[in-house]
């Protein structure tokens, strides 16, 4: 099922010329991008289905490089991001990386269209997170 969901957002994305591409052996995971934000050159994320195809995992590539030394200054900011934007979860993963992830639950009838609205959100927030993040790095 979560290979059914993949093909009819990915026909949706197709539909509208939104470039992706599909991923993985079974075709279930839809690696996007976008370019040309106010604040970052360019983010690219990956979109995966549960088995059911009933909810979306959105996880962004590596979003900022947090060097190891300054992890204890970032913290205190991705708590506060955290807070600040409810819809994604900002996260420092184990190659110190700072990712956005997401979730959400779709309906079968309009996933194509939820998929799109989330990836926009998605970059929408790294984007405005963004300036916030260099600051409290390199200030």
């Amino acid at each position: 099922m979560a290979n059914m969901t993949a093909k009819m957002v990915s026909a949706y994305l197709t539909a509208d010329d939104f470039q992706h591409t599909l991923l993985g052996e079974d075709e279930d995971v839809i690696e996007t991008g976008m370019g040309g934000l106010d604040n970052i050159d360019h983010l690219e994320l990956y979109l995966f289905f549960d088995e059911d195809g009933n909810y979306v995992h959105i996880r962004t590539k590596e979003y900022v490089k947090i060097p190891e030394n300054l992890k204890e200054k970032i913290y205190p900011v991705i708590n506060e991001l955290n807070l600040n934007f409810r819809w994604c979860t900002f996260v420092i993963n184990t190659d110190n990386e700072l990712i956005v992830k997401m979730d959400a639950i779709l309906d079968m009838d309009t996933c194509g269209e939820e998929c799109k609205e989330l990836i926009y959100r998605t970059v929408g927030i790294c984007d405005e997170a963004y300036p916030t993040i260099m600051k409290a790095l390199w200030a």
